[in-house]
C-alpha cells in the first residue's frame, strides 16, 4: 500500500511540475527574449563621454521604437529610461536601448516568479499531506520526501537557467560601455516587468 501511494503521488507531482515548467513562462521567454550573441569581450567603449557603444546598434528606428514604448501607460519603460540617463546615457540613446533592456528584464522576472511559485506550491502540497487524515505517518513521510524531491528538481533547473540569463544580461550591460556597468546593472535589476515590451508599432 505504501509503495502504491508514493508512486501515485510521485506521478501526480511530476505531472504538476511539468505543467508548471512548460507554460506560459517558457513560451513567453522564447518569444520575447533572445540571448545576447556577443559577450562584450571586444569592441569600442564609451570612453570619457560615457556614451555607450552597444553591440546592438542604436539607430533612428530603435530610438523611434523606444518613443513608441514610452507612449504606453506602463511605468517600467520610464524606470529603464531613468536608469540609463542616471548612469550617463543620453536620452535618445536610452530610448534606443529600451526594447532589449525590457526583454532582458522580463526574462529575469519570469525566472524569479517561476522559482517563487514553485516554493509556494511545494509548501502547499507538503502542508496538505501533513494535515491529511487519509495516510499513516509512514505514508506521509514517503510522500513528503517524493514531493520535496520533485520540486527541488524543477527549482534547480530554473535556477540554472536564471544564472545563465544573469551572465548574458551582465555581458550585455558591460557591452554598452558605460563608466560604471555595475551601478547600471543594479539599477536595472530593480525593475521587474510583468510583461514583455509592447509589440513594435505597425507600419502606417
Amino acid at each position: 500500500m505504501l509503495a502504491w501511494v508514493i508512486f501515485y503521488v510521485a506521478r501526480r507531482v511530476k505531472e504538476a511540475v511539468q505543467l508548471e515548467m512548460a507554460a506560459p513562462s517558457q513560451a513567453a521567454k522564447e518569444a520575447s527574449f533572445s540571448p545576447v550573441q556577443s559577450r562584450g569581450k571586444s569592441g569600442l567603449k564609451g570612453g570619457e563621454t560615457n556614451e555607450p557603444v552597444a553591440f546592438l546598434p542604436v539607430t533612428p528606428a530603435t530610438i523611434q521604437d523606444g518613443g513608441w514604448i514610452l507612449s504606453f501607460p506602463l511605468v517600467e519603460p520610464h524606470m529603464v529610461l531613468w536608469a540609463f540617463t542616471n548612469n550617463g546615457v543620453s536620452a535618445d540613446h536610452a530610448k534606443g536601448l529600451l526594447r532589449p533592456a525590457l526583454a532582458h528584464l522580463f526574462a529575469g522576472s519570469v525566472y524569479k516568479d517561476r522559482i517563487s511559485h514553485s516554493d509556494v506550491k511545494e509548501l502547499e502540497e507538503l502542508k496538505r499531506i501533513r494535515e491529511s487524515d487519509e495516510y499513516s505517518q509512514r505514508e506521509k513521510s514517503g510522500m513528503m520526501t517524493v514531493v520535496a524531491s520533485a520540486y527541488r528538481t524543477s527549482k534547480e533547473r530554473w535556477a540554472a537557467e536564471r544564472d545563465e540569463w544573469m551572465e548574458e544580461f551582465t555581458s550585455w550591460v558591460v557591452s554598452l560601455g558605460v563608466k560604471d556597468p555595475v551601478a547600471l546593472k543594479n539599477d536595472l535589476l530593480l525593475i521587474q516587468p510583468a510583461n514583455p515590451p509592447p509589440d513594435p508599432k505597425p507600419p502606417e
